[in-house]
């Protein structure tokens, strides 16, 4: 059995001819269920292992071999409160500016990385998430997740409030022990691939302008009570984390929603729901079905970021529009072409109003967007690019 039909059991997933059941059921736990093993709870299932072709770790020593690291190395990453790292942290700190607020990153740093890197490669992208999760992963991309709301009578999107900062290190130790590695195992890879708060927090409370409230925005977390260690958004593995840990999350908003006659699809935090008239009417019924799953999920619906659209509005998914058929927004199109021409006309850098370091190369990849999704338009767009004089 399978990595997948193995969390379908735990999670009470069903195949698409079976009835789906209540999506909303008893309030559990999100943290995925530990399999047991009678006589001891510590070593790994190397059966369970070996179905989803996964290495067989059954130590820290072996993590560490694994990993290229020694034994003091591994202590010195997976100390959960820093006393061997000493007052340096393992992540570097980055604030970026967004419409509404900041958008925090905790990029690892080299020796942090290359473990990650390692996790990433040979444990997390073998296992494959819901069919519905489109974001960060292999043949999925944000084509893939508009597409299936092409043509609909109306399109409802929501966003997940602190995505990253949701899901903590008891839920990832859940994880790597329901894939069948000992505690102590699990224990160490959670710590590799979690930060603590505070190396967010103090980060942010040293940068002039932060003050305590904006601070308290970007790291607010669901659960009540202390702050717990989360996914860095900026590590390479909390991507591929957090769509095993919403494969719950998954199975039971995918299931409510054919109980509406919808569709449904994630790209990380974005949640998109769309189908006919007879879905449009229920939405009064429906919306307040989905926050109570986020809720009993431990996740919060971000207050600002609800939007409807009723067909014959501007229908946009990821970024895409899909009103008749998947397409880039005319505007943005028209834009590009128009700086694409004044390039040819008066020379880039005259155009580089957004002081970009790479700004050919910003180009070629607005240009590469539009020709994934619409060809023809893409066609143009780099006929216009070919004529500027670089």
């Amino acid at each position: 059995m399978g990595f997948t039909d193995f969390l379908r059991q735990l999670f009470g997933g069903r195949g698409a001819d079976q009835r789906p059941r209540e999506a909303v059921g008893p309030a559990r736990p999100r943290r995925t269920p530990r399999p047991r093993t009678p006589g001891t709870d510590a070593g790994p299932d190397e059966a369970r292992l070996a179905a989803s072709r996964l290495p067989v770790l059954r130590d820290d020593a072996e993590l560490a071999q694994a990993l290229g690291l020694t034994g003091a190395e591994l202590r010195w990453l997976t100390d959960p409160h820093r006393r061997v790292a000493g007052t340096k942290p393992h992540y570097r700190l980055l604030v970026r500016q967004k419409k509404r607020g900041i958008r925090v990153l905790l990029a690892p740093r080299p020796r942090l990385l290359r473990a990650q890197r390692w996790i990433l490669r040979h444990l997390l992208r073998p296992l494959a998430p819901h069919p519905a999760a489109h974001g960060f992963t292999v043949g999925r991309n944000i084509l893939t997740n508009a597409a299936p709301h092409v043509n609909r009578e109306v399109v409802v999107r929501l966003d997940v409030e602190n995505f990253f900062h949701q899901f903590t290190y008891r839920d990832v130790v859940g994880l790597f022990r329901a894939l069948g590695y000992g505690l102590q195992v699990a224990r160490s890879l959670a710590l590799l691939t979690t930060a603590p708060q505070r190396e967010m927090i103090h980060g942010l409370a040293e940068r002039a302008g932060l003050d305590a409230h904006l601070i308290e925005a970007v790291t607010r977390q669901s659960r009540r009570g202390t702050r717990h260690p989360m996914l860095p958004q900026g590590a390479p593995t909390s991507p591929a984390l957090a769509n095993l840990l919403c494969m719950r999350l998954d199975w039971r908003l995918a299931g409510l929603a054919r109980r509406f006659g919808a569709t449904y699809t994630r790209y990380a935090d974005d949640l998109t729901f769309s189908g006919g008239p007879q879905f449009r009417r229920d939405l009064r019924r429906f919306v307040p079905l989905v926050r109570e799953i986020l809720r009993r999920e431990h996740l919060v619906q971000s207050p600002a970021k609800l939007h409807f659209a009723r067909k014959g509005a501007h229908q946009r998914v990821t970024g895409i529009v899909v009103n008749a058929k998947p397409n880039t927004p005319a505007r943005d199109y028209r834009s590009l072409r128009a700086i694409l021409h004044n390039c040819a006309q008066t020379g880039p850098a005259a155009q580089n109003r957004g002081e970009h370091p790479h700004f050919r190369e910003h180009l070629l990849g607005r240009i590469a967007h539009h020709a994934q999704v619409n060809p023809e338009r893409g066609r143009v767009l780099r006929k216009r690019f070919e004529q500027i004089a670089w």
